[in-house]
């Protein structure tokens, strides 16, 4: 997870704005690790209602780089930092990202190992226009997360491996609903 500095904390949050600079740019990543897919790690804080990038570390395939700059290289990709996409700077206004950043606080209710499908008891969502906050508002996933392990007959609702198990039924039922929206059968 990107971590994010916020009213004199530090969070892990589950957004990836700089996806939002890399498509624009064009810049292909490269896996980390298995747990890492999108190929970069950023941390961010908000400063004065704005939003800054202030650390970055990305594999990128070496034929795409574009040489200085470099912090390691490993096989047929090489490590870069901030100072590779934006020379001389120590931290950056993210104006590129307009969206929501969801910062999951409290405990862990459920893990789920898809993403950022876990759910946590609270919700910090900060919503930004061109990298200035606009908007934020927390949700209590409590009774939520109680009502949805009920409608699953979850024996318990603390169990990982059940939740998981739930949660894909659902994202599944959810992904045949929206195709079959899309795709409707055509009639002969």
């Amino acid at each position: 997870m990107e971590e994010i500095s916020y009213k004199r904390k530090k969070y892990r949050m589950a957004a990836t704005p700089f996806s939002v600079y890399l498509k624009e740019h064009g810049i292909q990543t490269a896996p980390i690790s298995t747990a890492n897919w999108r190929g970069y790690h950023g941390e961010w804080k908000i400063k004065n209602g704005r939003l800054y990038l202030v650390f970055m570390s990305a594999r990128i395939p070496k034929k795409a780089s574009k040489g200085g700059h470099l912090l390691q290289s490993d096989g047929d990709c090489v490590r870069v930092g901030l100072d590779y996409f934006f020379p001389g700077k120590k931290e950056v206004f993210a104006e590129w990202f307009s969206g929501e950043i969801r910062i999951p606080t409290g405990k862990i209710l459920a893990y789920i190992h898809m993403g950022y499908e876990s759910i946590f008891e609270k919700d910090l969502i900060i919503e930004f226009k061109n990298g200035i906050k606009v908007a934020e508002r927390e949700i209590d996933n409590r009774d939520e997360y109680k009502r949805m392990a009920e409608s699953y007959g979850l024996d318990d609702p603390n169990d990982p491996m059940e939740m998981n198990f739930h949660a894909s039924i659902r994202r599944i039922k959810a992904f045949a609903e929206n195709n079959k929206e899309e795709n409707p059968k055509k009639s002969e």
